[in-house]
């Protein structure tokens, strides 16, 4: 199974190692792990699953002008570039391959990891809309210091959100607590 990991390329060293100890409890449930292959969060969660020996995949191409080229991390062991001449290209590209994602966690981040949980949630609704029988991926969001994943997740019970988006939504601060969610199902 594949988990696409959200987070940002900036971190504190007590959130890099969460999510280095989260690579590590991912691995050991015999997930593999896909991020965006850079720094920061993306670095420390291929790390911690690269050092327990278990697959972790860049999916990166460049869809924003950045005033620096980016580096993949060293401890990747697959590197897919996202494909396409133009920014529609590759974005669509990307969204195709996390629909491909099996669950989704979501560490603490910037405006990027706010656009993939967006873009993630549009992919569920789709999904839903097509197959309401079949069972929403799961979505994980990581520890709420950072930013606050709990007041989202109170939007759910508003009624911002439908109710079938609230299906197989998690809430954890530690990187244990992974061992109590069954992916497989």
């Amino acid at each position: 199974m594949e988990i696409a990991v959200f987070g940002g390329s900036k971190t504190t060293h007590n959130f890099y190692q969460s999510a280095y100890n989260l690579g590590l409890a991912l691995a050991r449930k015999n997930l593999s792990i896909i991020s965006g292959g850079y720094s920061g969060i993306m670095t420390a969660i291929s790390e911690g699953a690269n050092n327990a020996n278990n697959k972790t995949i860049n999916i990166t191409g460049v869809l924003f002008p950045l005033p620096v080229k980016l580096k993949a991390n060293k401890f990747l062991t697959k590197k897919i570039i996202a494909r396409g001449n133009n920014l529609e290209q590759q974005f669509l590209w990307r969204v195709k391959r996390l629909m491909a994602a099996d669950a989704y966690i979501f560490m603490p981040g910037n405006e990027g990891t706010l656009f993939e949980l967006q873009t993630v949630m549009q992919i569920r609704n789709v999904q839903y809309q097509i197959q309401p029988e079949k069972k929403l991926k799961k979505i994980v969001f990581f520890n709420n210091s950072f930013f606050n994943w709990v007041g989202l997740i109170k939007e759910f019970s508003l009624g911002i959100i439908p109710p079938y988006m609230k299906i197989n939504i998690y809430h954890i601060n530690t990187a244990e607590e992974i061992n109590e969610i069954d992916f497989s199902i």
